[in-house]
């Protein structure tokens, strides 16, 4: 009596993804009674994250290049982690999010992506976009490299915000390239939503083209340092 004790567990989920896990409440018993009772279950989210594994190769070349999505390429559900290696995107893909940790992905002229979440791109990972559509409902977070040239995209469009969310945010701390000073920082509001686009760090596009298809009113907070069109 007057003693204390920790005590820990853990718990080894299934190798199945997505799925969730509930565990617990623990229960602690004494010779006589329940001793304790945990106040809560727990819960556990098993949600893998899609990581390319090959060397210098193409996006879909082999599903052996990547772990974790599921013995296939990355699709719209996927979580996506570009970590040492230089990938080329060739075609049109949706995936969940991006984060650029150690590497490079490269995408063309005829490509376009979108990312329905957010996109990072950390001190190690570059982003090349030539003339590449490249779209997102989610933040823009850069501490790396981002290059674009707008290239045979004659709507000059560097990295489009889509509808998906009322508030949105650029951050650089990193280094971008406006190849040509062509590219452009999009940000269309075409859903009944009052959104703010909130830029911060360095600006180096050709101009912010801002849209607001229903009239529900937005605001541009930051360091726009370039035009804006409305």
């Amino acid at each position: 009596k007057g003693d204390t004790l920790t005590i820990m567990y853990e718990y080894n989920a299934p190798d199945i993804s997505p799925m969730f896990y509930s565990l617990g409440p623990v229960e602690l018993n004494s010779a006589e009674s329940l001793a304790y009772t945990e106040a809560r279950l727990w819960g556990i989210a098993n949600d893998t994250v899609c990581t390319w594994i090959g060397g210098t190769g193409t996006w879909d070349a082999s599903s052996a290049n990547w772990s974790g999505c599921g013995g296939s390429v990355p699709d719209s559900t996927d979580d996506v982690v570009i970590n040492g290696a230089v990938v080329a995107s060739s075609g049109s893909k949706s995936i969940a999010s991006l984060s650029i940790s150690n590497g490079t992905l490269t995408m063309g002229s005829s490509d376009s992506l979108t990312v329905a979440g957010n996109v990072t791109i950390s001190t190690a990972g570059t982003l090349n976009t030539t003339g590449a559509l490249f779209s997102l409902s989610g933040d823009f977070t850069n501490i790396g490299t981002y290059t674009c040239s707008n290239a045979s995209n004659s709507g000059g469009i560097g990295i489009r915000f889509l509808t998906g969310q009322s508030n949105y945010s650029f951050f650089n701390s990193g280094t971008i390239t406006n190849a040509d000073n062509k590219c452009q920082l999009v940000y269309t509001n075409s859903s009944a939503l009052a959104g703010t686009l909130s830029i911060t760090g360095n600006f180096s596009f050709g101009s912010l083209l801002v849209s607001d298809v229903n009239n529900d009113g937005f605001n541009i907070v930051g360091d726009k340092g370039k035009e804006v069109i409305i």
